[in-house]
């Protein structure tokens, strides 16, 4: 792969909506793209439509499915493999208030596909984002997690018996802002320089709630103009913000977005003690280290 600037981001759940239409404009940047996706088959055809609308061609798919922990874990030796640098991780993917069910691991799917699977992802590739100065993470979040109840440290990933979708979504958005937060301050407690935020892209038309039936389709058809950001300002948002190329985003940290403005999340995202609190709790769910692996 011919890199011209030396620069990689990896960006997961690439291949259709938000995700790819951020590929593109990352891609048009003269990032060398790894598109991490469950369906290799799908990232190979945004690939290529990438490629074409961009007339960037380092851009490489590599498998990554979330439900499977062991996915995360190959993924990562995979994309070592490579040795390139590491630059930007946009942590993308995700699933929205789908029917319980349990992953290969014993978790609640919504739960390890928002929340384990990305923390895992972030926690083993901190070393090559710290290889590289001024690295970025941006993880997407949701307004959705206002509707969070309060947070059971104890009980993270609830039963079925337990389960609401809605509440149950927000909750790992939820996540993703207070470690977001936790993130940031572990890395500055370590030296290094790397920059983590967190957005909510807007209220998009994905296939994410398709799922949820004729009340969604009723709302889309029609009342969707009134509610939705479009997909070119919501790839826009994020892109602007993993990539930190403009003067208005570059030095912002720590910080959470509803699209292109800096807004405040909830009152439990803003708890700092619940965040080092979850990102332990996480990392003893995963049997990881729960210090943070930057040398």
């Amino acid at each position: 792969m011919d890199n011209l600037n030396n620069k990689v981001c990896i960006i997961t759940g690439s291949n259709i909506s938000i995700g790819l239409e951020t590929a593109k404009l990352i891609a048009k940047e003269n990032y060398t793209v790894i598109l991490a996706c469950r369906d290799l088959k799908k990232a190979e055809n945004a690939a290529q439509e990438i490629k074409q609308q961009t007339g960037n061609n380092n851009i490489q798919c590599l498998k990554l499915d979330l439900t499977s922990l062991q996915s995360v874990r190959d993924f990562v030796e995979e994309f070592k493999k490579l040795n390139l640098p590491l630059n930007l991780l946009v942590n993308n993917a995700g699933i929205m208030m789908v029917p319980y069910s349990k992953t290969i691991d014993g978790f609640g799917i919504q739960f390890q596909v928002n929340h384990l699977g990305p923390f895992l992802l972030t926690y083993l590739l901190l070393d090559k984002l710290n290889e590289s100065r001024g690295s970025r993470i941006l993880n997407l979040s949701s307004r959705a997690h206002y509707h969070a109840a309060k947070v059971n440290l104890e009980n993270l990933d609830v039963s079925e018996k337990d389960y609401a979708r809605i509440e149950n979504y927000g909750f790992t958005k939820l996540c993703a802002i207070l470690l977001t937060k936790e993130l940031q301050r572990r890395v500055e407690e370590k030296g290094s320089d790397i920059i983590v935020n967190s957005i909510h892209p807007g209220v998009v038309h994905t296939n994410l709630a398709s799922h949820l039936g004729a009340v969604v389709r009723f709302f889309n058809s029609i009342l969707a103009p009134l509610f939705y950001t479009s997909l070119k300002e919501s790839a826009e948002a994020c892109a602007k913000l993993a990539m930190g190329n403009k003067d208005d985003t570059k030095d912002i940290k720590a910080s959470y977005f509803n699209v292109s403005n800096i807004a405040t999340p909830s009152k439990q995202a803003m708890d700092p003690e619940l965040a080092k609190s979850l990102w332990i709790k996480t990392a003893e769910l995963l049997k990881l280290d729960p210090s943070t692996p930057i040398n």
